[in-house]
C-alpha cells in the first residue's frame, strides 16, 4: 500500500518538473476559464506540431523526394544511379 502512493506521488512530482521544462504554466490553466485552458492547449498543439515537422520530418522527407522520387519519376535516377557507381568505383567508364 505505502510503496503505491509512494510511487504515485514520485510519478506526480515528475510531470510537474517535465511540465516545467517544457516551459507549460501550470498556474496558468489552473487560473484561467475552462475557454481559454482549451485555447492553449491547441496554441500548444499546433505549434508542437510545427516544431515536429520542421525539425524532424520535412529534412528527411525532402530528402528522400528531391534525391530519389522525383529523379525517378523525371527518368534520371538509373543514369544517375549509373553515375554514382561509376564514381565510387577505381574501374574506368566502359
Amino acid at each position: 500500500m505505502n510503496k503505491g502512493i509512494i510511487s504515485i506521488i514520485a510519478i506526480f512530482i515528475v510531470l510537474i518538473i517535465l511540465a516545467s521544462a517544457f516551459k507549460v504554466n501550470l498556474r496558468g490553466y489552473i487560473d484561467s476559464s475552462p475557454e481559454q485552458a482549451l485555447d492553449n492547449n491547441v496554441i500548444l498543439i499546433i505549434q508542437t506540431g510545427k516544431v515536429i515537422w520542421s525539425d524532424y520530418i520535412y529534412k528527411p522527407l525532402a530528402t528522400v523526394w528531391n534525391g530519389y522520387i522525383m529523379p525517378f519519376f523525371k527518368g534520371q535516377w538509373l543514369g544517375g544511379l549509373k553515375t554514382r557507381i561509376q564514381e565510387g568505383t577505381t574501374l574506368s567508364p566502359g
